[in-house]
């Protein structure tokens, strides 16, 4: 995710028209994990220390007057393919970049 950045143009592909693509741009991170905003966290002090796969939440809009919208609906499985060799925007990495610490 080091080299995702809003703004940035992904491809989509829903699993029941794999035929289609979608475009879109990246609108939004999560700043964590859907484990973190949980009421009751998981608990994984069982004394096996298999990996868990974290899904960090990222929010992406479709382009508009896409073909068959309406095939779109919750709970589909959609594969995302984001280009991140491409270079960041000046516009986009000024809005991401931290602002410096002050001057001592």
């Amino acid at each position: 995710m080091r080299n995702m950045y809003v703004g940035m143009p992904v491809t989509m592909v829903l699993d029941i028209a794999k035929d289609l693509h979608y475009s879109g741009t990246i609108e939004a991170f999560s700043p964590a994990s859907g484990s973190q905003f949980s009421v009751l966290k998981p608990d994984n002090a069982t004394g096996n220390f298999t990996k868990v796969v974290q899904r960090l939440p990222v929010k992406i809009a479709f382009d508009k007057d896409m073909p068959d919208f309406d095939l779109i609906a919750p709970g589909l499985s959609v594969t995302v393919t984001a280009k991140t060799g491409t270079p960041r925007p000046q516009a986009a990495a000024s809005t991401t970049t931290p602002p410096s610490a002050p001057a001592n």
